[in-house]
C-alpha cells in the first residue's frame, strides 16, 4: 500500500502502520473525540483493539470499519478473527489431547504385560 493522501484541513491525522490481509494496524492522533475509519469493507469476524483494549467496530458510511477514539494518541488494530475459526481450533486443540491420553494409556498397557 502506497503512502497515505495528507489529511482534510481540520482532519485529525490517521496513518496505516501496517496492513496485511488478517490483521491491519493504525497509528492515530486525535484532538478531540474522533471516528477512526478504515475504508475496507466491514465483514463479520473483524475484531478491534484501541491501545491493547477490545473496542467496538461500528460500520462506518455503511460498509466501512471504525472504532471511536479519545483525545490523544492511539494505536488501532483490525484482526480478523472469525468464531468459526476459534471453533475450530478448539475442536483441533481438543481432539489432540484426546489422542495423546489414547496414545499413553495404550503404551502404559503395552509396558504392563499381559
Amino acid at each position: 500500500m502506497e503512502g497515505c493522501a495528507p489529511a482534510p484541513h481540520g482532519a485529525d491525522p490517521v496513518e496505516i502502520a501496517a496492513y496485511a490481509p488478517h490483521r491491519v494496524r493504525l497509528r492515530a492522533r486525535c484532538a478531540e473525540r474522533c471516528l477512526a475509519v478504515l475504508t475496507d469493507l466491514d465483514y463479520p469476524g473483524w475484531v478491534a483493539s484501541v491501545d491493547g483494549r477490545e473496542a467496538p467496530i461500528l460500520a462506518a458510511n455503511a460498509i466501512f470499519r471504525g472504532v471511536w477514539l479519545d483525545p490523544g494518541t492511539h494505536e488501532v488494530v483490525f484482526r480478523f478473527a472469525p468464531a468459526s475459526f476459534r471453533a475450530g481450533v478448539a475442536l483441533f486443540a481438543t481432539t489432540l489431547v484426546v489422542l495423546c491420553a489414547a496414545a499413553l494409556r495404550s503404551r502404559a498397557r503395552r509396558h504392563r504385560g499381559p
